[in-house]
């Protein structure tokens, strides 16, 4: 008979709590392979949501309780389009994008921007990891006929009182673009096209797909936010300060990994410190939408606006979006190019700040609300660094990463230590190859940089972790005889829950495909990659040589000393050669997976409770 566990998060909801249960498989050995430990358990027709999930829809379903009801004339005018049908047929009403000015214009092109501010049009090219030599002209003798008329075209639209018309503004421009064969277009998602108005719940399901929208972001981050923000229901200040608390600790640990670097020398030292000084960080909504007066201001302009919008007529859905992002970018322009939300910067549309997301830009790390929001309430120290502290280390490594070229990094990416780590990295992820065939390997040099963020920032965090329960031991509280069968301990939860916001009921060739242009590794690998570079996972666990999941050949981007480290060379047959053409259980999941379509789902049981808890292993820890 096979055993499991159960793994169970409390999820307070007032004073009724729901026990998110998730079965880790104890036939499978973490050490032959944690991924099928971890995810083979997985049944669709018990598992509603993932761990990942769960966490996202806290914030989301807390929020839709209260603008559920919310009254608000552009609701109204996206009702009315909905009763009129003007929502169907989405994919058909993607017309006038031949003008790319005025595509970005309407927010609807992602490849290109165009921000103005003193007097100056900055043309940006985004996602291009070429070198960014700008060149500066008037806009009347600009050389690059295509650079000239999108700007032209946008400044027709978005000018609309004539400040940059009026005048033949400069305009800076790399001196390498080039006329794309195919624009990047940003479409409405057709889950919109699936509301039906009057049937039961209408309202509930319109709010929650304008929560996360990205087509009404700019109208609706306003709205909801200063609804959100009235009624407290994001995540106090107390914690959040908690949060910038427990990121500075990562980053503080990262300076001193960094300093005490054998590869690193004096003036990359300084040059490193000085852009972890400048980093900032944000958690929770951005500081702009903090200012209701100013966010009273926008709220009407958009509505002063909108006043006169028929919903008479087919695709007034998308109509309405473009004039939305229209306004957003006049009052940029307006403004001189400052904005409330600070995240949208360098793009011509904007994102819902809504959505479960956290990210590097350059400037700073930001974690959106419906992110952070599950760690308002007290947790296993386990799972808040398997998950939260991990993905903080993740984002700050971003900026010392492998793939692109970097001021505060020129000096170190020259040395033959950082090069060696540059090569390591990315032949160990591109040996991560599928484990049937054809056998099909992904492009190292593409996934390295964030396998690089992946395994550099788990060994900061767990070394953070392992302090922090010995600094906090007096506090821990038992909850053993909840999690006995499984047995397992703080740090081994660490991985646990690490491996969890990867599990998917998808084929790994499946996932291969999916991920193919994704930097990220596929799910199905990401896990395992990570804990086959960490020692501390196959000390905690046990871990043999002759084991899948015991540590391979270790990358370093920041070594400690010049002495490799020594241990066992691994002798079971999930090397590298091995992992290519070698038969491993996960080739059973596979199978497993083609048995049983579907998504992997976590199944929520509904219970009474007084108590949020959130229950990891042996020890509940608060903040």
């Amino acid at each position: 008979m096979v055993r499991s566990v159960v793994f169970l998060l409390t999820l307070l909801i007032n004073a009724h709590a729901s026990f998110l249960s998730q079965e880790l498989d104890l036939s499978i050995n973490p050490c032959d392979d944690f991924y099928l430990h971890v995810c083979r358990k997985a049944k669709p027709e018990d598992f509603a949501i993932s761990v990942k999930t769960a966490f996202e829809k806290k914030l989301a379903d807390e929020a839709l309780e209260i603008v559920e009801n919310l009254e608000d004339p552009i609701v109204n005018l996206i009702v009315d389009i909905v009763k009129r049908n003007g929502h169907k047929d989405v994919e058909s009403c993607f017309w006038g994008l031949n003008s790319v000015g005025k595509g970005l214009a309407y927010g609807k092109i992602s490849n290109f921007a165009v921000e103005c501010a003193d007097w100056v049009c900055n043309f940006i090219v985004r996602y291009s990891k070429k070198n960014d030599i700008r060149i500066t002209e008037k806009l009347s003798e600009v050389s690059n006929s295509f650079v000239k008329m999108m700007v032209m075209e946008f400044l027709e639209i978005v000018d609309k009182n004539g400040l940059y018309r009026s005048i033949d503004p400069l305009v800076s421009y790399p001196t390498d673009v080039e006329e794309p064969k195919k624009l990047k277009i940003l479409n409405m998602t057709k889950r919109f096209a699936a509301l039906q108005y009057g049937v039961e719940g209408f309202k509930k399901d319109l709010h929650e797909e304008l929560l996360v929208s990205d087509s009404f972001a700019p109208y609706f981050n306003l709205v909801y936010s200063r609804l959100l923000n009235e009624k407290g229901v994001y995540l106090s200040r107390k914690r959040q300060g908690e949060l910038v608390k427990l990121y500075n600790d990562v980053k503080e640990a990262i300076r001193v990994k960094i300093n005490n670097s054998v590869i690193v020398n004096e003036y990359s030292r300084e040059s490193i410190n000085r852009y972890l000084n400048r980093l900032t960080t944000h958690v929770g909504v951005p500081r702009g939408f903090q200012d209701q007066a100013d966010v009273e201001r926008h709220i009407r302009r958009y509505q002063d606006h909108l006043k006169t919008f028929s919903t008479h007529g087919s695709c007034c859905l998308e109509k309405l979006a473009r004039e939305i992002h229209l306004v957003r970018n006049q009052l940029i322009l307006e403004n001189n190019g400052s904005r409330i939300n600070d995240l949208a910067i360098r793009m011509n549309f904007e994102n819902s700040i809504h959505e479960h997301n956290s990210y590097y830009n350059g400037a700073g790390t930001y974690f959106l609300p419906a992110y952070i929001h599950p760690f308002e309430e007290p947790m296993s120290l386990g799972i808040k660094y398997g998950t939260l502290a991990h993905t903080m280390a993740h984002e700050l490594f971003h900026g010392l990463g492998l793939n692109n070229p970097r001021m505060h990094l020129a000096d170190l990416q020259d040395t033959e230590g950082y090069e060696a780590a540059k090569e390591c990295y990315g032949e160990y992820y591109g040996s991560m190859c599928t484990l049937d065939k054809p056998v099909k390997c992904p492009n190292g040099a593409y996934k390295r940089d964030e396998g690089f963020a992946d395994v550099e920032g788990a060994r900061i965090v767990f070394s953070l972790l392992k302090k922090e329960l010995k600094r906090q031991r007096r506090f821990l509280v038992d909850v053993s005889q909840i999690q006995s069968e499984a047995g397992y301990n703080e740090l081994q939860w660490f991985f646990v829950t690490m491996g969890m916001m990867n599990c998917r009921l998808k084929t790994d060739r499946e996932m291969f495909a999916e991920y193919l242009e994704d930097p990220h590794p596929r799910p199905t690998i990401r896990t395992i990659a990570t804990i086959m570079q960490m020692p501390e996972f196959s000390e905690v666990f046990g871990c043999r040589k002759d084991q899948n999941m015991y540590y391979e050949k270790l990358c370093d981007a920041f070594p400690q000393s010049k002495k490799q480290l020594k241990h066992e060379n691994k002798t079971a047959n999930f090397g590298t050669k091995e992992r290519i053409v070698g038969d491993t259980s996960l080739h059973g999941f596979r199978s497993m997976m083609k048995r049983a379509p579907g998504k992997l789902e976590l199944g929520w049981v509904l219970v009474v409770a007084g108590v949020w808890l959130m229950v990891i292993g042996y020890t509940v820890i608060g903040f």
